[in-house]
């Protein structure tokens, strides 16, 4: 009972912990990496595909074979004769042959390795969907984040507006201006208050959605300052960045795959041969003494075997079925070559996209500063009755668009990093 109450003491610390943890990107993907039942899936082809592999090995051993056969007759099934077989009434027969593939045309050393490269794609494949794991991880991780600015945003214009609504009340009891400006500062109040509205219930949805992504119920993520510099990194060597990737590795390996199933092909046009021993045992029993003194009741012997398979009938239809793999190899071939052309571009284009993500930003915090410094001088303006309650109102949303603007570019620029830095790393081969 004692260490019952102890091991529910330790998970619920640990889980309180684990509440308490702020989670950056990096911890979601890893967790995703570890609970997603796609990726547990995936691990189970490679584990399946092992044991394939496995399986075409056994090939290179003998073949082993056991029969028995056993009777028992019905009374006077058997007519009487002068031997007296009529007493036969029992007997069995025991054979065991021993069969040892010297040739079969290269067929199982071929599908061997078709096996091993069967083994490898599915590895490969793997990375792919940990990669797809990764760019979702993080997509849904910025858009938290961005909604987090946001609502920072919001905060920033409800107090700029709750001191503007007490200037605009006061001079509303003074008689300077007008209720209707009170009115534009309450409906602006009330604008605020829808989005926030709307951004909490999308931050709530969003937050589960990637608590259920990475396997952590309650997830507690932490969000990036905006000010932190996000510094641009080098353009990698494409061509060597190419050679790592993924997709190509796999392209490789599908051809490999498509080469062997050539020579498997050529293989089943080939003769095959074995060699091998079978041994006998025959028993008979029921039999009178006067028939086991004329006869053996026990018989054991043992052949040597040698077998040769010329398949001619398939040299005639057999070609055509090497010349289709052949042409499938080409064209494996050929996508090769257009998936090292296409990656190429695909590394080239998300940096010039990085690169982008990064300019705008610097465009973003320009715009952010003049939109403050905007705000700053109407409200001042403002203050000294120089501008309409209207003219600082649309200030305040110029200056909250240029910071969800900031906000969506951080964002996006973390994003694209990341699919960046997949696409240059390539695979963990």
């Amino acid at each position: 009972m004692k260490r019952t109450i102890i091991i529910m003491a330790l998970c619920m610390m640990a889980h309180s912990v684990d509440a308490q943890k702020q989670y950056t990107v990096n911890d979601c993907i890893d967790s995703a990496l570890v609970y997603n039942r796609t990726l547990q899936n995936a691990a189970l082809e490679i584990e399946a595909a092992t044991h394939q592999r496995k399986e075409a090995h056994t090939k290179y051993y003998p073949e082993v074979k056991a029969n028995i056969t056993a009777f028992q007759t019905f009374d006077k099934i058997l007519k009487s004769d002068a031997l007296g077989l009529s007493e036969l009434n029992r007997g069995y027969g025991a054979t065991v042959s021993v069969m040892q593939p010297v040739y079969a045309g290269g067929q199982i050393v071929t599908a061997n390795k078709l096996a091993e490269v069967q083994e490898d794609i599915c590895r490969l494949q793997l990375e792919l969907k940990e990669k797809d794991i990764r760019d979702k991880i993080t997509e849904n991780y910025w858009q938290i984040c961005i909604i987090r600015y946001n609502l920072n945003t919001i905060a920033a214009a409800e107090r700029q507006i709750a001191a503007v609504r007490e200037q605009v009340q006061n001079l509303v009891n003074a008689g300077v201006t007008t209720p209707n400006a009170m009115l534009q500062v309450k409906l602006r109040e009330n604008e605020l208050k829808a989005n926030r509205l709307k951004l909490e219930n999308a931050d709530k949805t969003l937050t589960m959605l990637l608590a259920q992504q990475v396997g952590k119920p309650g997830l507690n993520i932490y969000v990036p300052d905006e000010n932190d510099e996000q510094t641009l990194p080098p353009l990698v060597n494409v061509a060597e960045a190419v050679e790592r990737r993924s997709e190509l590795a796999l392209a490789n390996k599908a051809t490999e795959a498509q080469r062997l199933m050539v020579k498997m092909e050529k293989g089943k046009n080939l003769p095959t041969v074995g060699i091998g021993v079978m041994g006998t045992n025959v028993g008979l029993g029921g039999l009178s003494d006067n028939v086991k003194a004329m006869t053996k009741t026990n018989i054991t012997n043992g052949v040597f075997l040698g077998t040769v398979s010329i398949p001619i009938s398939s040299w005639w239809t057999g070609k055509h079925a090497i010349r289709r793999m052949e042409i499938k190899l080409r064209e494996a071939e050929n996508q090769v070559l257009d998936a090292r052309e296409n990656l190429h571009i695909d590394i080239m284009s998300s940096y010039n996209d990085l690169s982008e993500a990064h300019e705008q930003i610097a465009i973003a915090k320009a715009s952010v500063e003049e939109a403050e410094e905007n705000l700053r001088m109407y409200t001042d303006r403002y203050r000294s009755g120089t501008v309409t309650i209207t003219d600082l109102l649309d200030a305040e949303t110029l200056n909250r668009k240029a910071h969800d603007q900031l906000s969506s570019s951080i964002a996006t620029y973390n994003i694209k990093l990341q699919a960046y830095k997949q696409k240059s790393e390539g695979s963990k081969r």
